[in-house]
């Protein structure tokens, strides 16, 4: 069985050109976005089984955290950095390279920046910028490119 390395992992933003991503500087981290299913409980009061019956309903996209090695010139100042897509709002494609072997694949998905801030400050730890990306759509599964 392959098992592969997290190391060369990469957070990227899609540009102003559709298919041209641009990759997120010194990341730490990243918990990728775990897609759930609502439900939605139909037990009838005939119910011989004892057991609650369920349909699925709607997905959701979940979230993805990171922890990013904090530069304040990379990550907070300018126009395109995650400050600014967290004071935009905007939803933006974005996706997570796994380097697995050629060609690898990717996750890709529509999402904002929820949350960002500085990590957790303590004498024995370098700085950090922590913060959370809200899943805006379908996470898909493609090949790298």
């Amino acid at each position: 069985m392959a098992k592969f390395k997290a190391w060369g992992t990469k957070w990227e933003i899609e540009g102003a050109t559709p298919g041209t991503f641009t990759e997120i500087p010194q990341v730490m981290s990243i918990d990728s976005p775990q897609a759930t299913t609502d439900e939605i409980e139909m037990t009838t009061l005939d119910n011989t089984t004892g057991y609650r019956e369920f349909l699925p309903s709607f997905k959701d996209g979940g979230e993805m955290s990171f922890t990013l090695a904090a530069d304040p010139a990379l990550h907070i100042g300018g126009t395109d950095t995650v400050q600014a897509l967290f004071d935009s709002g905007e939803v933006v494609n974005m996706r997570i390279h796994l380097p697995t072997t050629a060609p690898g694949f990717d996750m890709e998905f529509p999402g904002y920046v929820k949350s960002f801030a500085p990590g957790p400050l303590s004498p024995d730890d370098g700085i950090t910028f922590v913060g959370s990306v809200r899943v805006a759509g379908a996470v898909t599964w493609v090949a790298s490119t």
